[in-house]
């Protein structure tokens, strides 16, 4: 290293080293930023520029290390940028031209794309400044920011009195908060829950994407667009444009916006710069050329005619490969070799290669490695993603002699010491020249063992949050008078007391106001059939009929679920316990460390079988999660305790995949492997069917044959049921009959809402499974219409990397079609159909073919929706998306990404304008860019009848007839009353009136003071209504609490008409569990109503009446009684009504 630094410090223009790895470059660029203001170091493809990024910022300390990222889109996609890829490349080009020392990571494709021409600097506000408000909004829009009455987006600000909010394109959103005009405060904040999380000192603020769109840059675009496309004035970019509105293709022309020319990175570099590139460069760079090239001549080729695509001409949007080589080439650079040909000099930088063998035996090595280098005077550091991870980490290696090593809390080299400190770095590296050592987990065993702290993504919650506001026309249902339109939210004021009401339209034109505090009742009607609503009639009694026929079936249906679970915890069998060592030996054939949520939930098997009743455990998790990896492990628990278990799947396909799995895992190990299937021969199935009645088959896999009555187990102990809501109605039925006798573990991707999990949990055990593996990356997401140029080099990247693809279509009649386009596009691919009318026999070759790579392209229909598990196939095309449902379509992407290859979902659309619903469907998925979102979504789109399906009963008709929502709520109160009255009945005693059975459903409060959120302190509508959705369903002190101080962190101080909101929610709270029904302030006193006119404890009630003898009665009320406090308590009515229900909480 020596040599080369002294070399460089001589003025030599060019240095070459050879022998460098991949792990190298980190260690040799931060030596190297030591010696120049700015380094550029050129890598090859996102992957390692991230890499070396993550390795860089845990080495370099005193300059900011930053990544000039490619685009996420290819040439000529009708895609342009996304917003966050925009803004990260403005903001590194904003600090170049500024000046500083800095280390800027990129790649060949980042460097072969311009950016628009330099604006002003970036502007930089820090805490302590002074501000004009008015001043700073007008710069946001300039720079091309969204004024917005809720920051969701980036891009995006908000400005509420005192309280700024702004989301920059390439960093996290920020709240400050004013004194005057001086910014007093500043912190981070989660746009989901819109709560504030850590302090920062200062924000940088850049452009808000590639393009602002203002008068100046719309007419420049006008004009050259038509002076270079002279039929293009109805072209789709074009007409967009002139209406002032920003296409996703934009970028795409960015050019054409601006009258100078693009800029790129290298133009703006400072002369002095130092680079580190790779010896292939001008290989990388004319492969980049070719590419663009390529991609234009498509393009160019299939624009004939108006309306086109059209597309620039390559120089001006894209560097050339003579150009980015002479650039680089005029710098003064370091030339890095992988391969030691004697090029130049070794640095004595090499990889570890411990995970070349088995997992065990890579930890015997490298701690070895580490304690004869210590032993030896190296400095090693040990490193792990986080902490849980690096204490694993160093169990693994201390348990096989390597020493104990000194915590740090950052990563560090220290001399001639041993460290371990948690760190981003993906991969160590061992330099003899300086003797270090450092050893990631992942140099061990092949994979993190923990997730790496990524860029905040838009989670699940927040985007349907979003997409989930009540907008007026929408269908609501109101548990004590049905189905209504929404009409949204209006402000009533009678006597001077000011309410807000949700306005609810009936049949008959009939109209119901529903207090705020009362939102608890409404739910979004989500039903079956939610095309052919019927509104109810206000005052005819047949939404009652109805419900109360839904709550007569679902008692019977609770009724039947308990009963099963009852049968379950009477029967008995013998503990199921782990075989000391043997387990173990077994877990570490699975290459990767169990996530959080799989070590929970075989925690939770371990200990259903520890017990001595039979489980019945229902596993959920989002495809590709690790659900597999349970039931494996389910299974050999149960095989070594020698008992056998049936592993039941819905296709023969899956019972293939399956099996192999398990002959695989279970290879060596004293447990035999079996399968039944249509694909089994006759003679096969015969001895399997022996086996399994002799005992010598411990583990069979197979389809519902595994059901049928000729088939004896000599010892069943444990059924694994995967995706058992795909099977029919009578293999349901022996599944049921099978969970009072054996274990069950039935594992879906279905997922359920979070509103069913309560009901369901009260019946069967229920384990979520909702982080991703390590390393899986998001699926990016793109929705566009056909498009040849686009579509054809989609494919050809997917295969020329050695993947696979999937295209699916939503009928059968569209699979024709498709593959001649295929066959035009991409004659060189090989293609295979598939879908659910074929004969059995033609359809399971071609499924085997794709699964075992003699297929390149599998056009089918949604049978490929779950099961299937293809790592190679990495690019998902599926045809008219807007045919789709939105869980469809997040099952449907969930087919790729299951390795760790980045992947790629394309969602076509048809010309010419969607439905809304489809649209916002496809809006949701593409901004859902997140992994393990399925709960979420199946709040918000959900197929039905699967969820009836889990519970072991259809109920989509109830769905229908009264909304999911309340379904699944009455559901959940008719598993608890059942189990109430059970446990009751093993007690010989009865409900008491007041138990839980009697809970006031809602509470009529009559204060006759304003309670409310103004508009002056919130404006927006939709928030309003939305803040008044979550305080309805608050019924804790603490969670209330935690919603005010929310409210102060997101708007400012309280008005006293929100103080006496939270207030009147918390005596709601507190007389609906004294079963109130109705509080009225008069002028003489208050008169409280009971719920069935009973009070929760006669017996005390009267007792109250006698210790508050002239203060409270008691009158008779209809068929029951209520209470007269004679007192006026108008002074303070909060305080006053609080007094009484104290009274009665002490009553009670």
């Amino acid at each position: 290293m020596k040599k080369l630094l002294a070399a460089l410090g001589k003025g030599e223009r060019r240095v070459d080293v050879a022998g460098l790895p991949v792990c190298g470059w980190g260690p040799v660029a931060a030596r190297l930023s030591e010696t120049a203001d700015v380094l550029l170091v050129v890598v090859e493809g996102a992957g390692q520029v991230a890499a070396t990024v993550a390795t860089l910022r845990a080495l370099v300390k005193d300059r900011e290390v930053v990544a000039y990222p490619a685009w996420d889109v290819q040439p000529y996609d009708r895609l342009g940028p996304s917003p966050e890829v925009a803004g990260e490349r403005q903001e590194v080009m904003a600090k170049v031209k500024t000046g500083g020392q800095m280390v800027i990571v990129t790649s060949v494709a980042a460097l072969g794309v311009m950016d628009a021409p330099m604006g002003g600097d970036l502007t930089r506000i820090a805490v302590g400044d002074e501000i004009e408000v008015s001043e700073l909004a007008a710069t946001l829009v300039d720079l091309g920011y969204k004024r917005e009455e809720i920051v969701q987006e980036a891009g995006s600000f908000a400005v509420r009195g005192g309280i700024i909010d702004i989301w920059p394109a390439a960093s996290e959103p920020v709240r400050m908060e004013l004194f005057g005009d001086e910014i007093e405060r500043m912190r981070t904040f989660d746009p989901a829950s819109q709560k504030s999380l850590e302090d920062v000192d200062a924000m940088v603020i850049g452009v808000a994407g590639s393009v602002v769109l203002d008068e100046d840059r719309m007419g420049t675009f006008r004009s050259q667009y038509r002076q270079m496309f002279s039929d293009g004035t109805e072209d789709d970019v074009y007409v967009a444009v002139s209406a002032g509105i920003l296409p996703p293709e934009a970028g795409q022309y960015l050019p054409l916006f601006y009258d100078e020319p693009l800029v790129g990175l290298l133009d703006v570099l400072p002369k002095d710069t130092l680079a580190m590139v790779p010896d292939n460069l001008e290989l990388q760079a004319e492969s980049w050329d070719e590419l663009v090239q390529g991609a234009y001549a498509a393009r160019r080729d299939s624009a004939k005619g108006k309306g086109s695509v059209k597309a620039v001409v390559p120089e001006m949007l894209y560097v050339g490969a003579p150009k980015l080589v002479g650039a680089l080439g005029g710098l003064q650079r370091v030339v890095a070799a992988i391969f030691d040909d004697g090029s130049g000099e070794n640095l004595g930088i090499r990889a570890h290669g411990y995970h070349t063998t088995n997992r065990h035996g890579a930890a015997v090595a490298a701690a070895k490695d580490v304690a004869t280098r210590a032993a030896d005077g190296w400095s090693v550091v040990l490193t792990a993603t986080n902490a849980p991870a690096l204490a694993q980490f160093l169990r693994a290696l201390e348990a096989e002699g390597a020493p104990s090593s000194r915590i740090l809390d950052d990563f560090g080299i220290v001399g001639g010491q041993v460290v371990a400190a948690p760190s981003a770095v993906p991969a160590g590296w061992l330099d003899g020249g300086a003797k270090v050592m450092v050893l990631a987990d992942s140099d061990v065993f092949g994979a993190r063992m923990g997730g790496p702290v990524k860029k905040r993504r838009r989670s699940a919650e927040e985007v349907i949050a979003h997409f989930s506001e009540l907008r007026d026309g929408d269908y609501v249902v109101h548990e004590d008078h049905g189905i209504g339109k929404f009409g949204g939210l209006v402000t009533m004021e009678t006597g001077g007391v000011k309410l807000d009401f949700m306005r609810l339209f009936y049949a008959g034109d009939d109209r119901l106001f529903v207090p705020v505090e009362n939102l608890d009742l409404l739910s979004r009607y989500k039903g079956s059939d939610a095309g052919n609503v019927v509104l109810d009639r206000l005052g005819t009694g047949g939404w009652e009929i109805r419900k109360a026929k839904v709550k007569a079936d679902l008692m019977e249906m609770a009724g039947e679920l308990l009963a099963t679970a009852a049968a379950r915890e009477m029967a008995q069998r013998a503990p199921v316990e782990k075989v000391a060592g043997l387990y173990d030996e077994f877990c570490a054939g699975f290459p990767y460390p169990l996530t959080d949520d799989q070590g929970r939930v075989m925690d939770e098997v371990e200990d259903d079988f520890a017990r001595g009743v039979p489980m019945d455990r229902l596993v959920v998790g989002d495809v590709g999660f690790g659900k597999t990896e349970v039931a494996l492990r389910a299974a050999f628990l149960m095989a070594s305790a020698g008992r056998q278990v049936a592993v039941v799947c819905p296709t023969t396909l899956l019972a293939r995949q399956h099996y192999e799995v398990f002959k695989e895992r279970f290879n060596g190990f004293p447990a035999s492997v079996g399968r039944l299937s249509r694909l089994v021969s006759a003679s096969e199935a015969k001895q399997v069917k022996q086996g399994l009645a002799k005992g010598n088959i411990d583990v069979v896999v197979g389809t519902h044959a595994l059901l049928s009555k000729d088939l004896d187990f000599a010892r069943l102990g444990l059924v694994i049921v995967d995706e058992e809501q795909r099977f029919g109605v009578a293999h349901k039925e022996k599944l049921k009959g099978l969970r009072a006798e054996v274990d069950v573990l039935t594992l879906t991707a279905t997922p359920i809402p979070r509103t069913l999990q309560m009901a369901v949990g009260g019946v069967r055990q229920l384990s979520l499974i909702t982080t991703p593996p390590v390393d899986r990356q998001a699926v990016q997401t793109m929705v566009l219409r056909w498009d040849n140029v686009t579509l054809k080099g989609a494919i050809t990247r997917e295969l020329v990397r050695g993947g696979q693809v999937y295209m699916v279509a939503p009928h059968v009649d569209d699979l024709g079609r498709l593959q001649d386009s295929l066959r035009e596009l991409v004659p060189e691919a090989r293609v295979g159909v598939a879908h659910g009318q074929m004969a059995e026999g033609a359809l399971e070759p071609v499924m085997v073919a794709f699964y075992e790579g003699k297929i390149d392209i599998l056009l089918a229909t949604t049978i490929i929706e779950s099961g299937l598990d293809v790592p190679r196939a990495n690019t998902m095309i599926v045809y008219r998306a807007d045919r789709f449902g939105l869980a469809q379509l997040y099952q449907l992407r969930g087919r790729v990404g299951r390795s760790t290859a980045k992947a790629f979902a394309y969602f076509l659309l048809p010309e010419g304008p969607m439905s809304g619903d489809s649209a916002k469907r496809l809006q949701i998925l593409q901004r859902l860019d997140g992994l393990g979102a399925g709960f979420t979504l199946a709040s918000y789109d959900m197929d039905l009848r699967g969820f009836g399906n889990l519970l072991g009963k259809q109920q989509s008709g109830h769905v229908r007839d009264i909304g999911f929502e309340l379904y699944a709520k009455m559901l959940k109160e008719a598993v608890d009353t059942r189990q109430r009255r059970q446990a009751e009945k093993a007690k010989g005693g009865r409900i008491e009136v007041g138990d839980a059975d009697l809970r006031a459903s809602s509470v009529s409060l009559k204060l006759g003071i304003s309670y409310l959120i103004p508009d002056a302190y919130v404006s927006d509508v939709a928030t309003r209504l939305q803040l008044y959705r979550r305080l309805a369903i608050l019924h804790e002190p603490d969670a209330v609490d935690e919603f005010k101080a929310e409210l102060v962190d997101r708007f400012g101080a309280l008005p006293k008409e929100v103080e006496a909101l939270l207030g009147v929610v918390g005596l709601k709270n507190r007389a609906a569990a004294l079963n109130i029904a109705k509080v009225d302030v008069g002028e003489k006193g208050v008169v409280v109503g009971f719920e069935g006119g009973r009070f929760k404890n006669p017996e005390g009630l009267v007792g109250l009446v006698q210790k508050l003898a002239g203060v409270v009665s008691i009158r008779p009320a209809g068929r029951g009684q209520e209470l007269v406090w004679h007192r006026h308590v108008q002074k303070d009515v909060l305080r006053g009504v609080g007094v009484i229900l104290s009274e009665l909480e002490s009553a009670a």
